[in-house]
């Protein structure tokens, strides 16, 4: 065999070689996600071993009109059928999962064509999960900022007990406002486990994120300068917050309230 020939037999040889190992390494990505169809169990237990992977909601037959991804963390709400067999994974509904965003964005590009161009749309706006860094919800003096910076902490996982800020800043104008801390609402409700840490009743309804509606209350309010700290917070029901401030036994309400935090923020 001529140095030409034998030249252009390694190159085919090594051409092979690289051919198959990119199919490997799309099959591998392709094998890496998952869809789950009329299987809650196998999903959820997915879920609950993946806390750093990501899902996608979509319909039982993917396209692209629904396909909205998802941290693993991020507890969704349930809208189909909670009463069926298999709510989550079956009816028309599915889901896909994926240790890393990249193997479920290709999973999404190779099986639906007109997924190949992902927009915002694609990806929810409360976990972040196209965000590498951990999603942070600085100090803010809207309410509604508040709450859904709360929200979007504790859709990333499992809340890390934050430092809180001792001095809260203020804004005076008609009257005066204080920013308060995402991070420290999103432990107390984390830490409450969706009962009102003052009469300790469950949370009185669901929001539409199928999560314990409890309300914000410090122990000694911003006003007075009490800290924005997590020793100096609760999560307590709506009918227990009136009472703590308007209440004829507020202020017994009130060392009670605290000692149940001194209690859960000890030491262990």
């Amino acid at each position: 065999m001529s140095a030409s020939a034998d030249h252009k037999v390694q190159a085919a040889s090594l051409y092979a070689v690289c051919f198959n190992v990119r199919v490997l390494q799309r099959d591998n990505q392709m094998a890496a996600a998952k869809q789950w169809v009329d299987d809650d169990i196998g999903y959820e237990n997915w879920l609950s071993a993946h806390q750093s992977g990501f899902m996608a909601n979509m319909s039982k037959r993917p396209h692209s009109n629904y396909f909205v991804i998802h941290r693993s963390t991020h507890k969704l709400p349930d809208r189909s059928n909670p009463a069926t067999r298999n709510p989550r994974t079956g009816n028309r509904y599915s889901k896909v999962t994926a240790e890393t965003l990249t193997e479920l964005v290709d999973w999404a590009r190779r099986t639906v064509p007109a997924l190949h161009h992902l927009s915002a749309q694609n990806f929810c706006d409360v976990c972040a999960p196209a965000d590498a860094l951990p999603v942070e919800s600085p100090p803010t003096a809207s309410p509604e900022e508040y709450i859904t910076g709360a929200d979007r902490i504790r859709a990333c996982g499992t809340v890390k007990k934050p430092m809180g800020v001792v001095v809260p800043r203020s804004s005076t104008g008609t009257s005066t406002v204080f920013f308060r801390d995402p991070s420290v609402r999103a432990w107390v409700l984390q830490r409450a486990v969706g009962h009102c840490e003052l009469c300790g009743n469950p949370a009185p309804f669901l929001t539409d994120d199928q999560e314990p509606f409890l309300e914000s209350h410090h122990l000694i309010t911003l006003s007075a300068g009490g800290p924005d700290t997590p020793d100096n917070a609760a999560a307590v029901c709506p009918n227990c917050h009136r009472n703590l401030h308007h209440g004829i036994d507020r202020d017994d309400l009130r060392e009670r309230l605290s000692r149940t935090v001194v209690q859960k923020e000890a030491p262990r």
